[in-house]
């Protein structure tokens, strides 16, 4: 019999993300000092990302919004066209 275990925690954990958060960045991920993360999350789904954070301003001023995570192309081009979007819509898998 095969034990799920991990998979299990590792879906428990995603899920446990209801809504954005902000959390600091990892050391090493960014030259800004005191950079943080925004987890985007999928509805009904969990954490799917990561977005840096940053203003309006700051991208006025040429700050680079840098992301990852498992997103659907449909999803990208929403996220590339409204930066500031941590949440995105249900969808079924």
């Amino acid at each position: 019999m095969k034990s799920y275990a991990i998979t299990n925690l590792y879906y428990s954990f995603i899920a446990s993300y209801t809504k954005p958060v902000t959390i600091p960045a990892p050391d090493g991920f960014s030259p800004d000092a005191g950079a943080k993360l925004r987890i985007i999350v999928r509805e009904g789904h969990g954490a799917v990302g990561f977005r840096t954070e940053a203003t309006q301003k700051q991208m006025a001023q040429g700050k680079i919004i840098a992301k990852g995570g498992r997103y659907f192309a449909d999803e990208l081009k929403l996220l590339e066209g409204k930066p500031f979007l941590d949440i995105l819509p249900q969808r079924k898998l």
